[in-house]
């Protein structure tokens, strides 16, 4: 509930005791079920840059097996400084010294992390021209790639700090409902869009920022985003499931 909340009345100086409190309670034992928890910490710490460092200290001591979970806020965190961050703090988390060195050298890609585009070919370029056609609108090529967890730390993120950047990835995997050549992307395309209408359904703002966001999306996209919508709007969350 405080975290659900959290967006319409921060408390960052709380969050030590949350992060204490879910290590105790062995909230972090299974990695495939924290995303939520690892998306709240790194947007708590990304939206406080000034007190990151004592929120992160605070934070200590925790089990040794859950330190892997500070390590992974911190990268997702966002700020500017945060492999200086995970540097200074890594003495705090000895159990993660591979880790932290494969995030900080760049082989384990977080949250930011995004990869350039293919510009367009110059035949694409004089078929636009001569037809009037208008360019697409590009796609962020994000280098971690989609999954469960990565769709509960995006919802993690947003009850962070209730931006829309999480929330515009969540519905860009709305289109996996619709993959019949994969399992994973058809599940993962079905969560999202259960997730979004369920959490929607209980936060008048979410439904309203989905709304407004549905004028933007490709037409495919638009279309599953209105059965989401429609689906808050009426409490008709089991067709959705």
């Amino acid at each position: 509930g405080w975290i659900n909340g959290y967006r319409h009345k921060p408390e960052p100086e709380h969050l030590p005791v949350a992060i204490q409190a879910l290590s105790r309670a062995g909230a972090f034992r299974d990695p495939e079920s924290s995303g939520v928890y690892i998306g709240f910490v790194a947007g708590v710490i990304g939206a406080n840059p000034e007190i990151a460092g004592d929120l992160i200290a605070q934070s200590f001591p925790m089990h040794p097996e859950d330190h892997w979970v500070m390590v992974r806020s911190i990268a997702h965190s966002g700020l500017p400084d945060w492999k200086h961050l995970l540097s200074e703090h890594a003495y705090r988390m000895p159990t993660r010294k591979v880790m932290i060195a494969k995030y900080i050298d760049g082989s384990l890609p977080t949250l930011n992390d995004t990869q350039a585009q293919t510009p367009p070919s110059t035949n694409d370029k004089i078929k636009r021209l001569l037809t009037g056609a208008k360019p697409p609108i590009p796609a962020v090529d994000w280098k971690l790639e989609a999954s469960p967890e990565l769709l509960d730390m995006l919802w993690g993120r947003f009850y962070a700090t209730g931006d829309y950047g999480p929330i515009l990835r969540i519905v860009g995997m709305l289109p996996f409902s619709k993959d019949n050549e994969s399992v994973d992307k058809l599940t993962l395309g079905a969560m999202a869009k259960y997730t979004l209408a369920n959490n929607s359904s209980r936060n008048p703002d979410l439904l309203e920022m989905l709304k407004r966001s549905a004028r933007q999306q490709p037409e495919e996209t638009a279309k599953i985003l209105k059965q989401v919508t429609d689906a808050a709007d009426t409490m008709q969350l089991t067709a959705i499931r």
